[in-house]
C-alpha cells in the first residue's frame, strides 16, 4: 500500500475531507479525501499526489503552523502507557487476593456503541457483566474505541462483536481458572480472531487496530495477541 505524509493525512482530518486513523497509509478513504482535496483546490489527479497537489499542501500547512506538525499515528487516543502491573499476575492465588472467588463481586456496565452476540448476530446487547475493580476501566476502554473510531469501522472491524466476559469455567485443555471466571476479561470477534491464529492470520493483527489494542493497554489490560502472538481476541486485566 502507498504511503502519504502523516501531517497532510493529519491536514485532511482537520479540513472534515478525512475520518479514518492517521496511519500514513493510503487506504480507500484516504485516497476519497485527497480527490475531495484536489477537487476543491482546482487540481487535477497526476499519480494520484503530484507535485502540485503537494505544493497545496505545503502552502495551507504553513498558512496553519499548529497543523504543521507532525502527528502521532495515533491521532485521537493520547495514552499514558499504564503497566500491566496495576492488575494482579494471572496465577490463581493473585487473582483470588485480588478479585475474590470466581464469579462474585460482579456489576454490569453500559456498552456505549451498537454491539451485537458474536455466535447471535441478530442479538444486541446493551451491557456487559465484569468484575466491579475492572469496571470503570473496562467503560474507558469502550468510550475511547467510541471516541477513536466510527461506528462503520467499529462495525468494519469486528470491535462490536460480543464474545463474552463472565464465564466461570477451567481454561481449554487444563485445570486452573480462567480469567473470565472473575469477569475480567473480554473476547471480542472470535471468529477472526481464533485462539491459535497467529499476526498473519488474525483480523486485530491488521494495522487497523493498532489503535484499538492501544486503547486496551493504556488501561493496563493485557492482550495476548499484541504480548504473545495468538488468541487475538482475548483482553484481560492481569499480567502473564
Amino acid at each position: 500500500m502507498k504511503k502519504i505524509d502523516i501531517r497532510y493525512q493529519q491536514l485532511l482530518k482537520d479540513l472534515d475531507l478525512y475520518e479514518g486513523m492517521i496511519d500514513g497509509l493510503i487506504g480507500p478513504k484516504t485516497t476519497k479525501a485527497i480527490k475531495r482535496f484536489q477537487t476543491l483546490n482546482g487540481l487535477t489527479s497526476n499519480g494520484l499526489i503530484g507535485p502540485d497537489t503537494i505544493e497545496v499542501f505545503e502552502e495551507q500547512l504553513e498558512e496553519n503552523p499548529d497543523n504543521n506538525k507532525t502527528p502521532s499515528i495515533i491521532s485521537n487516543f493520547k495514552p499514558s502507557n499504564r503497566p500491566y502491573t496495576i492488575w494482579p499476575r494471572e496465577t490463581t492465588e493473585s487473582l483470588t487476593k485480588f478479585y475474590g472467588n470466581v464469579g462474585t463481586n460482579q456489576t454490569t456496565i453500559p456498552v456505549p456503541y451498537k454491539m451485537y452476540l458474536a455466535w447471535d448476530l441478530k442479538k444486541s446487547i446493551s451491557r456487559i457483566t465484569c468484575h466491579e475493580k475492572v469496571a470503570d476501566s473496562l467503560s474507558t476502554i469502550l468510550e475511547n474505541i467510541k471516541k477513536s473510531y466510527s461506528q462503520e469501522e467499529i462495525e468494519r472491524h469486528g470491535f462490536n462483536l460480543f464474545g463474552g466476559t463472565l464465564n466461570v469455567r477451567k481454561i481449554r485443555g487444563g485445570n486452573r481458572w480462567s480469567t473470565h471466571s472473575w469477569g475480567i476479561a473480554i473476547d471480542l470477534d472470535p471468529a477472526r480472531n481464533q485462539l491459535k491464529w497467529g499476526p498473519d492470520k488474525a483480523y486485530f493483527a491488521k494495522p487497523e487496530c493498532r489503535e484499538f489494542l492501544a486503547i486496551f493497554k493504556d488501561q493496563g489490560w493485557y492482550s495476548l495477541g499484541a504480548e504473545k502472538k495468538y488468541d487475538y481476541m482475548h483482553m484481560q486485566a492481569c499480567y502473564r
